[in-house]
């Protein structure tokens, strides 16, 4: 059976920071010092345990985490087999000694924090992630935060924030928009982000995470607020009818449709805000790239649209 590697989640940075729009749903949880492993069911109807790299044995057991795992009692592997069958990857952080220190107790446990559909190639959504962690009896991250982003401001206050009791501090937090949750990066808007603790550097003699200019992300904001004055729901609404007119896509259409849309929309929302909107653009101009941003925030448009 073919493994599957946990994603890379990069860390905050300011051409990051832009990408997380005001009213997107998010999770933040808290980011556990420990192993990065998984669980799955194998072909054979028994459970494989894995390490970031590599499928786990008697050999091998990322200090333990295979014999937790082969300890498994016959009623969790039947829900297992009920609730996530071969396709589903269970996804967590296996906690050991590392850098940052937590209570006794807490160690030797695995914390979910996300899972894979091979079927579907998706992660699925926190709270069905929460919910089938719950029916297993599997601990899960800490959740700091499930509601809608209103700035990054409030997010740095959670920084540090731990429900593990870890010393010094947290190691840090996770941020993952569970309305972009599996969306292709552009490498300027990925959905899952992170933010290390300046303490936790200090402690892992690691170069400190750089903050968040909040006066420039300010002005990326208001730039992107009257981008969107424009850049309507109501304009891609219309630009979507008359793709339908030309034949270029049906008249039912849906995610299927969406390269076809993202090779027209941009450039159709972009020609049509400069016919009836110079002014406008004019002045977006001058402080940003308006062809960018008319491309994602039009692109919003049309995901929600779907939705």
């Amino acid at each position: 059976m073919e493994m599957k590697k946990y994603l890379d989640i990069e860390r905050l940075k300011d051409k990051y920071a832009g990408g997380f729009q005001i009213g997107e749903l998010i999770v933040i949880t808290e980011k556990i010092d420990g192993a990065n492993a998984s669980i799955r069911l194998g072909e054979d109807g028994k459970l494989e345990a894995y390490s970031r790299r590599t499928k786990l044995d008697k050999s091998n057991t990322l200090r333990g985490f295979y014999n937790f795992v082969q300890d498994f009692s016959e009623e969790f592997i039947e829900k297992f087999k009920k609730y996530c069958g071969n396709n589903y990857i269970i996804f967590g952080e296996w906690l050991i000694p590392h850098t940052v220190k937590y209570p006794e107790y807490k160690y030797n446990n695995f914390y979910v924090f996300d899972i894979y559909d091979t079927e579907t190639e998706k992660y699925l959504p926190w709270k069905d992630t929460r919910n089938i962690a719950q029916i297993l009896y599997l601990k899960t991250v800490p959740e700091f935060y499930n509601s809608v982003f209103k700035g990054w401001e409030d997010i740095y206050k959670l920084v540090g924030k731990t429900e593990m009791e870890a010393e010094p501090c947290g190691e840090g937090i996770v941020i993952k928009s569970q309305d972009r949750l599996n969306e292709a990066s552009d490498g300027r808007h990925p959905s899952y982000v992170k933010i290390v603790s300046e303490k936790f550097s200090e402690v892992h003699n690691s170069k400190p995470q750089k903050s968040i200019d909040f006066n420039k992300l300010a002005e990326k904001q208001a730039i992107e607020d009257l981008t969107r004055t424009i850049v309507t729901e109501r304009r891609v609404e219309k630009l979507i009818q008359k793709f339908i007119e030309d034949g270029l896509i049906p008249e039912d259409w849906d995610e299927k449709d969406l390269k076809i849309i993202a090779k027209n929309l941009p450039n159709a929302c972009y020609h049509d805000c400069v016919k009836e909107e110079p002014e406008v653009v004019d002045e977006i101009n001058k402080k940003d790239n308006f062809g960018k941003l008319c491309a994602k925030i039009s692109m919003t448009h049309v995901r929600s649209l779907i939705k």
